[in-house]
């Protein structure tokens, strides 16, 4: 499906609009879905910077850890930008456990200055107001943020 089919939206006067897409939870995904929330976020006039940032960040985190789809959300709503990316469970040994820890940390600590991994949840939790890594009782993992919702330059 071309991108300018999937980022229509209809005009709507209610402050309340969202679009869920679909992809395989693979690396080869998570540049297409930053191009979907951009130009989404285009249409909706939402500055797409620190969402696209976030969004990237958390489909990442899907690719490596999750599983087969990643179903992901983006909704504005009451001056806030709700990003969610709900893998469909974890691949054999790739799993993290949100239940122990709401956002982990990498194993064996912090990211260190020549480590190539181990920042994304980070970044995110510094740039949204709220964020949550969530075990859904059929297995699959739910990565959440709200940002402030800015107009578009």
């Amino acid at each position: 499906m071309p991108l300018d089919a999937i980022c229509r939206t209809r005009p709507s006067a209610a402050p309340r609009r969202s679009i869920r897409f679909d992809l395989p939870a693979t690396v080869e995904s998570v540049p297409l879905a930053r191009r979907i929330c951009g130009a989404v976020l285009a249409v909706w006039r939402v500055d797409a910077e620190e969402p696209c940032l976030v969004l990237t960040e958390l489909a990442a985190n899907a690719a490596e850890h999750g599983g087969g789809e990643m179903a992901i959300t983006l909704k504005a709503a009451d001056g806030c930008l709700h990003i969610e990316v709900v893998d469909s469970g974890a691949a054999p040994g790739r799993g993290v456990d949100a239940a122990a820890d709401p956002f982990p940390t990498r194993p064996g600590g912090p990211a260190g200055a020549g480590d190539e991994s181990g920042r994304g949840l980070g970044i995110v939790a510094a740039l949204a107001q709220s964020s949550r890594l969530r075990r859904l009782p059929d297995g699959s993992t739910s990565a959440y943020a709200a940002l402030p919702q800015h107009p578009a330059p």
